[in-house]
């Protein structure tokens, strides 16, 4: 069978299928495997922690500013092994206030000044550990639309079982393990007593 494929071009529908399919390679970790992340426990509100960036998709906002769409893992199992957060940065101009620390936390930037994102590569992002701190939670109403539990005309979170999600800010590189560290004292040496 013979059909126009989506950029105007003949080919046979049986051929080009077996053909996708034979492009179309998918790769599994046994973390994505493992079904514990599906069980959904929400992060506490105020709450700071690192996530690992684990995707990066780029799109556009309905007003045609760049946007970053990243699957984030929290790096504690402390709600749930593998729990995974979406979140959106929009790169517009009326809110540097998020994608600007955000961009620091990443060390994409490192002070102010100009930011071109077309030579920033979101796909380096991948593997790299941010800091963000839960803000509150979004959802959608009765009507479809988008209540919030902080900021401006903050609602409530509801308790009636309607889904909600995390929203994060407060960015910043991520913290160090102070279990590392010795507490300011610094590697004992009998050198500078000599």
């Amino acid at each position: 069978m013979s059909m126009e494929n989506i950029f105007g071009v003949e080919e046979n529908a049986d051929e080009s299928a077996t053909a996708v399919m034979d492009d179309f390679v998918l790769d599994l970790s046994d973390e994505d495997l493992d079904n514990s992340s599906s069980q959904y426990v929400p992060i506490p509100a105020g709450t700071t922690t690192n996530f690992l960036i684990y995707e990066v998709d780029t799109s556009r906002s309905q007003a045609g500013n760049p946007q970053w769409k990243l699957t984030l893992r929290a790096e504690e199992d402390t709600w749930g092994a593998n729990k995974q957060i979406r979140q959106t940065i929009t790169f517009s101009p009326k809110n540097p206030f998020i994608w600007g620390p955000f961009l620091k936390g990443v060390g994409m930037v490192e002070g102010s000044g100009s930011v071109n994102l077309a030579k920033l590569d979101p796909q380096s992002l991948v593997g790299k550990t941010v800091q963000a701190r839960v803000l509150g939670y979004t959802w959608k109403d009765g009507v479809g639309s988008y209540q919030r539990s902080f900021g401006k005309g903050k609602q409530a979170v509801p308790n009636d079982g309607t889904p909600y999600y995390e929203e994060l800010g407060n960015w910043s590189a991520p913290a160090k393990d102070e279990s590392d560290e010795l507490g300011g004292l610094g590697e004992f040496s009998s050198d500078s007593y000599l």
